[in-house]
């Protein structure tokens, strides 16, 4: 990381105006996630990371990237997020969630649930892909064995504990369907 914040900075000082946009560059172990910078970063990759370094595209276009946990879309001058897991594009099933039908306290499966629910809301930026995400959750859960009915227990709890996040994150959306007549 010193290397490339030091080379970065080299490159910035040198007043090339476009390598201002190295600035959303980001890093992460060894995932880089690179927004808005003109082609910029493929062009000077390799005055930063050694030649026996390399750099793979993950994106599917340059308005659609996977980064850790969130695929990212750009739509016009936003950036639309949701939650992301690359066991979903496996060719085999992976179980990541508890089964009920092993050998665990159903009070602690439960508990995974709710803080799954807590986790899709902080890794989705619209109301409708939260919506989603949670609806896919709680079709798998009930394959695996969980109630549908206590499920909808600890939304109902979740809602009323984050309510005042719940809005202020999704005011816009909100506020439109409020008041269309």
């Amino acid at each position: 990381a010193v290397v490339s914040t030091q080379s970065t900075g080299n490159l910035i000082s040198t007043g090339d105006s476009d390598m201002r946009l190295l600035r959303f560059v980001y890093r992460y172990i060894d995932d880089l996630l690179i927004l808005n910078d003109n082609g910029n970063f493929a062009n000077i990759y390799t005055d930063i990371y050694p030649n026996v370094m390399e750099l793979k595209s993950t994106g599917s276009s340059a308005q659609h990237v996977s980064f850790l946990d969130m695929d990212i879309k750009a739509l016009g001058n936003k950036f639309k997020y949701t939650l992301y897991d690359k066991r979903n594009d496996f060719d085999f099933k992976v179980i990541s969630l508890p089964n009920l039908g092993g050998n665990i306290p159903v009070n602690q499966a439960y508990g995974t649930f709710y803080s799954q629910i807590v986790r899709i809301f902080n890794a989705n930026n619209t109301a409708d892909l939260f919506i989603d995400n949670i609806k896919t959750l709680i079709d798998k859960l009930c394959k695996q064995g969980f109630n549908r009915r206590i499920l909808f227990v600890y939304i109902d709890r979740f809602i009323r504990s984050y309510r005042f996040k719940i809005i202020t994150k999704f005011w816009k959306i909100l506020h439109s369907h409020m008041f269309v007549v």
